[in-house]
């Protein structure tokens, strides 16, 4: 979520006991503190920017991602999170906002066949309710059998 982005630190990024790299959330839409996994190429890319953002002098309650073009250095917004999100989709020829990025990685997740326990349980809802709809979405995706038709 943006709004949880925005409000990343420096030190909320971490490493569990088994090495799997993680956000740690403390300002979730739950209001629960939670661990957000990253994939291996989100942390390679955080780890370079938390050691920068460290050269630059960034502590531990530091803001993670901070606006560069303010002279203040100040934390990004949600605003600024749609705006570049939004900017880089149209470059490359595709309409779609921050949360598509959500329902694409669960309908993604469906497709290769994770429970939506599991699923829930990665976008952190509390019910596998919406889940189902991302099922949902990727069996008719799988089931198109026009798509098939090689001419």
């Amino acid at each position: 979520r943006r709004s949880e982005v925005g409000q990343l630190n420096v030190g909320d990024v971490r490493v569990d006991a088994q090495g799997v790299p993680f956000f740690e959330l403390t300002n979730t839409k739950s209001g629960l503190l939670q661990r957000q996994p990253m994939p291996s190429w989100v942390a390679e890319a955080v780890a370079v920017l938390v050691a920068q953002r460290k050269s630059e002098g960034a502590k531990h309650d530091d803001p993670l991602f901070i606006n560069y073009r303010l002279r203040s250095r100040k934390r990004v917004t949600e605003w600024l999170i749609y705006r570049t999100f939004k900017r880089y989709c149209r470059q490359l020829g595709i309409s779609a906002a921050p949360h598509a990025a959500r329902a694409t990685a669960a309908t993604f997740l469906a497709s290769e066949g994770h429970n939506e326990a599991k699923i829930a349980q990665f976008l952190r809802h509390s019910d596998t309710q919406q889940v189902a709809t991302y099922v949902k979405l990727s069996q008719q995706l799988r089931d198109n059998l026009g798509a098939k038709i090689i001419f």
